[in-house]
């Protein structure tokens, strides 16, 4: 089936799973704003080979994971750090999901007390080629 390549994917009333140490794929609850797109860029080239015409080839492709975790009853039920890598799979609420690993780039709190929102993580996620990635 290959990799969505059209626009981003996003989770309204999806779900997201991440692997434990142990390795077992856990549900994230309240889980939101699941995002992730596809990046990619082709190679333009003209040689000898084009008779002046210009080819295109695939170029590099970069993945984007991002999605925010807010407390549950007061607990956060978040383990990862910035720079390891998390095994995901996740679901939107018309079926189109995405399982593969991604690195941990950036990790952000939400915590506008003041403004009465929830308190939580906004995680964002990166991979290169992100090997083993694939649409389910």
């Amino acid at each position: 089936m290959g990799v969505p390549t059209h626009g981003p994917i996003s989770a309204k009333l999806g779900y997201l799973k991440v692997a434990t140490y142990g390795g077992a794929l856990v549900l994230i609850p309240d889980c939101r704003n699941i995002r992730f797109e596809k990046v990619s860029e082709e190679q333009i080239y003209g040689g000898s080979s084009t008779a002046g015409r210009r080819r295109r080839i695939p170029g590099y492709q970069d993945y984007v994971l991002s999605f925010d975790i807010y407390a549950q009853g007061g607990v956060l039920h978040w383990t990862h750090d910035e720079g390891a890598y998390i095994t995901v799979e996740g679901y939107t609420a018309t079926g189109v999901g995405i399982k593969g690993t991604f690195l941990i780039g950036r990790i952000t709190g939400i915590d506008d007390i003041e403004g009465g929102t929830l308190v939580g993580l906004s995680v964002e996620c990166g991979g290169d080629g992100a090997p083993g990635l694939e649409a389910i």
